[in-house]
């Protein structure tokens, strides 16, 4: 046998005599949604049977283990499942995270996103020296990541968005070099960043769209050269104008976070330095102008501009970029739209359809 699934439809007696009677070769188990009929209303007892038979399944590579409801145990036998690799457990409904998950030393790929009752994150993590992969979004309880963070130095990927009591990530997650993606979305409780974080020299998508409380951007963030998705969105801070450097950057969203005059006062003119920009958003910001030499965004595909209620036209550098076929122009001025109008720019324009107003351009 190399998977066992269990479906919503599955009942507690079955599972256990599958798994009682899965052979050595098992190295797949999903257990999704299932409604247990019987007593205890709970999957305890599949449980219990997962610690009792875990040497038949100690080749298990890959385990999903949907809405969780352990009543405050989890399998303290699963740390002993040694080549598994794979963990998914979303939604585990437990206020403490599973220890024994820890110790699992081969883990490549942890899951447990949308785990709202989890509020700690144990010092033993970084003992997982092997995960490549750690999901804890939506677990809104979690207020601070630990220290051993930065131990995890295989670490690729790593997703805290919707963390929203989240107040702040150690210095040490900077030794996580390795880092290709962070995302800190909406974890709008966030009071800062790690001061090093240009260390994380291989980070291409980074966000921290809706941290409204982080002050400001680490000094020698523009170092982060290699970032290709970058969102800064609906953030309170001034924006330091060494953006220049994003040579790579293919996305970027600025959306209000030029929003008051101070902001506002910032010179953009940078944007006209990111030549390999496909989608730009500017949308609900103070701005009163684009660079003259937007023009040189070759590869821009889609620009929003939607809510920039300070703009009366465009450079007309906007008319050579062939490939712009997308420009957001929803609750602009009328002096911005009827500018359009006029212009005859070769472009697509998307008025407020998306909010079922009729406008015609």
């Amino acid at each position: 046998m190399e998977e066992l699934l269990a479906e919503r439809s599955t009942g507690i007696n079955r599972v256990v005599r599958w798994v009682g009677e899965a052979n050595p070769s098992l190295d797949a188990l999903r257990l999704s949604r299932i409604q247990v009929a019987e007593a205890p209303p709970s999957l305890g007892a599949i449980l219990s049977v997962l610690d009792s038979t875990v040497e038949r399944l100690r080749h298990m590579e890959f385990a999903i283990l949907d809405h969780l409801e352990t009543e405050g145990k989890f399998p303290a036998s699963l740390g002993n499942l040694k080549q598994l690799r794979f963990l998914i457990a979303p939604r585990f409904k437990n206020p403490k995270f599973p220890v024994s998950i820890t110790r699992i030393s081969k883990l490549q790929y942890l899951d447990i996103h949308g785990s709202s009752q989890v509020s700690t994150i144990p010092e033993s993590i970084g003992k997982l020296d092997c995960l490549m992969h750690l999901d804890l979004s939506g677990c809104t309880e979690i207020v601070k990541m630990p220290e051993s963070l930065g131990n995890l130095k295989d670490l690729l990927h790593l997703e805290l968005s919707s963390c929203s009591r989240l107040e702040w990530v150690p210095e040490s997650a900077c030794g996580l070099t390795s880092l290709q993606y962070l995302n800190l979305f909406c974890c709008s409780n966030l009071q800062r960043l790690p001061q090093d974080l240009c260390s994380l020299v291989e980070l291409q998508y980074f966000s921290i769209s809706g941290c409204s409380k982080i002050p400001e951007l680490p000094v020698g963030f523009g170092k982060l050269t290699n970032l290709l998705h970058l969102d800064l969105s609906r953030c309170s801070f001034v924006m330091l104008e060494e953006f220049g450097g994003f040579t790579e950057l293919k996305y970027l969203n600025l959306s209000g976070s030029l929003s008051n005059k101070r902001q506002a006062e910032i010179n953009i003119d940078f944007i006209s330095t990111l030549t390999k920009l496909e989608h730009l958003n500017l949308s609900w910001n103070f701005i009163p102008s684009l660079p003259e030499s937007i023009g040189n965004l070759k590869r821009l595909q889609r620009l929003d501009l939607s809510g920039c209620t300070r703009l009366r036209s465009l450079p007309e550098g906007i008319g050579s970029i062939d490939s712009l076929h997308l420009l957001l122009v929803i609750e602009c001025s009328e002096k911005l739209k009827n500018y359009i109008r006029k212009s005859g720019l070769r472009l697509v324009i998307l008025a407020a359809i998306f909010f079922g107003l009729r406008e015609s351009f």
